[in-house]
């Protein structure tokens, strides 16, 4: 929210008080302030009516909430501020529900979540994106490998269509190569038109989405 800040001082300096009710919402309840924060800042600074901006963020706190029943007692754990966001982002994302509560498991959980999301938002579908992050928490380097799986996707996708880009990607993971390396294997075509990933947890499609929290 660094940037954010230094562009409105002023209305950094205190929120409309429906906008700081739901900041004080999310931190009573152990959630992450700071995305909720940004989007209040950020509206405002466009001009947004602050009814409008309310909405927005308690739709995004909804979204966590609905995300914490499903995690269940995995949403208590000491990263509740970061997998709670990222399970409604992979909710949000069209993830299927048995998916997240067990990506959740893994250690590397968060950033399994995040990267789910990102795939189902390339063209994937649900189960075939479960099925590529676990390829990816499988390699040698599941960081990388989640790091690349959706810039990999969306351009696979692009080329070959989903159901080709899931067998490239998977087959090149499982035989030790990282998510980008695979681009040299994919099948020439036109694909399926239907990547649309950024990479970075859907923050980017514009103002009223949930990034990641930072």
């Amino acid at each position: 929210m660094t940037w954010l800040l230094a562009l409105t001082p002023a209305l950094a300096a205190e929120l409309p008080d429906p906008l700081d009710g739901v900041v004080e919402q999310a931190a009573a309840s152990e959630l992450p302030i700071e995305p909720l924060e940004q989007k209040a800042l950020e509206g405002l600074a466009k001009g947004v009516p602050p009814e409008r901006i309310e909405s927005v963020m308690r739709e995004l706190l909804g979204r966590w909430y609905g995300a914490e029943q499903l995690l269940g007692e995995r949403a208590q754990a000491s990263d509740r501020r970061e997998i709670v966001p990222a399970a409604a982002a992979a909710i949000e994302q069209g993830a299927l529900a048995d998916s997240i509560v067990s990506l959740s498991s893994e250690p590397a959980a968060v950033h399994a979540l995040w990267t789910l999301s990102d795939v189902l938002y390339a063209g994937m579908a649900p189960a075939d994106a479960e099925r590529l992050v676990r390829s990816a928490l499988a390699t040698r380097d599941p960081e990388m490998a989640l790091r690349e799986l959706p810039e990999a996707t969306r351009l696979l996708v692009e080329v070959a269509g989903a159901a080709s880009a899931t067998e490239v990607l998977t087959s090149a993971m499982s035989s030790g190569q990282m998510p980008l390396a695979a681009l040299a294997a994919a099948p020439s075509g036109t694909g399926d038109g239907r990547g649309r990933g950024n990479g970075n947890g859907n923050g980017g499609q514009g103002w009223g989405k949930g990034g990641k929290p930072k």
